[in-house]
């Protein structure tokens, strides 16, 4: 069987690049917000990803290294990862391979001391790694299920979330979805409006102000007017919902009022296509008489039609991060 290969992130950046400059980068091509991205990552370094194949690794090595920061893709003949306290911090989980890597090139320390992933006894390292076997005494470690839908080169730091049902603070509820709809049209609203008198777009005319021409003439400007109106209100939220809610704060305004965030089934920023996908698919949730937004109140993870079209989820900001405290504690 060939073994598999990880890339870890070493924290450091490449010769010639600025930390200040590594770090906003970093946190775009993991599609997390600051404080997401400080917790799970930026605070663990080094950390090793998920491993695959030797192509996968060294692709994810150079997308690391293209962005500033040093990555080393080891193949990972122990299949152990380990929590490292080194320096007066703890970080990790990395691969055995990793760790033996920094061992021998001085980055970690005979003071160093590991604790084996899902294990509960910390040792000097150089011990742990000859010791070559898990803390019988604990449960192992449960693996993380990928999401269906993540590329082969990209991390990934947690599985699907959790249903309603095991965590029952994490999902928007229907009433609270609501309402920041309803803070988002208030405000969509009036931009349109100002947005309309700034570019002169034709807005209502009724028949008083019609001087210079028949009936059939003036139903046909105004049915030019009403469709252009809907047509361009479209765009507007289209750009809107799809920007915000694919960008680091991963909300429109009324979801940010009431705390929430958009994310993909794996608690992680949506790019711009999956946003786009979203506000389109509200369209045809409209379409079913609104049942497609009353679905939000029924279903596991409180998805609405167009979140399951989109694979997206409506979560609470507070919530998600009792998730990625749970799902990546540090011993």
């Amino acid at each position: 069987m060939t073994n598999q290969w990880s890339v870890t992130l070493t924290g450091e950046p490449m010769s010639g690049v600025a930390a200040e400059a590594m770090w906003p980068a970093l946190a775009r091509w993991f599609k997390l917000d600051e404080a997401s991205f400080s917790a799970r990552v930026r605070e663990r370094v080094p950390m090793s990803l998920t491993p695959g194949t030797a192509e996968q690794a060294n692709a994810q090595a150079a997308e690391l290294e293209a962005l500033g920061a040093q990555a080393v893709a080891l193949e990972e003949v122990d299949a152990r990862r380990f929590w490292i306290r080194h320096g007066g911090r703890t970080c990790g989980p990395v691969s055995a391979a990793f760790a033996a890597h920094a061992l021998s090139s001085g980055q970690f320390s005979a003071d160093s001391h590991a604790c084996v992933h899902g294990g509960s006894q910390w040792q000097r390292l150089d011990q742990a790694l000859a010791a070559g076997t898990r803390d019988e005494a604990s449960p192992p470690p449960v693996p993380p299920v990928a999401s269906a839908t993540a590329r082969a080169t990209s991390p990934r730091l947690t599985g699907p979330l959790p249903v309603h049902d095991q965590a029952p603070d994490l999902y928007a509820g229907f009433w609270r979805r609501a309402g920041a709809y309803l803070i988002d049209g208030i405000l969509l609203t009036v931009a349109c409006g100002v947005l309309r008198a700034v570019v002169g777009f034709p807005g209502h005319m009724t028949m008083m102000d019609w001087s210079g021409g028949d009936f059939h003439h003036f139903h046909g400007y105004h049915h030019m007017a009403y469709t252009g109106g809907n047509l361009f209100a479209l765009l507007v939220g289209w750009l809107y919902y799809a920007f915000m809610e694919s960008s680091s704060r991963q909300a429109t305004l009324g979801k940010m009022a009431l705390g929430l965030l958009v994310t993909d089934e794996a608690g992680r920023r949506i790019g711009f296509g999956r946003a786009t996908g979203r506000y389109f698919g509200m369209l045809v949730s409209w379409l079913t008489l609104t049942i497609g937004f009353m679905l939000a109140g029924w279903t596991a993870r409180k998805q609405a039609l167009h979140d399951m079209m989109a694979g997206a989820l409506v979560v609470t900001g507070d919530g998600l991060k009792r998730q990625f405290a749970e799902r990546s504690p540090t011993p």
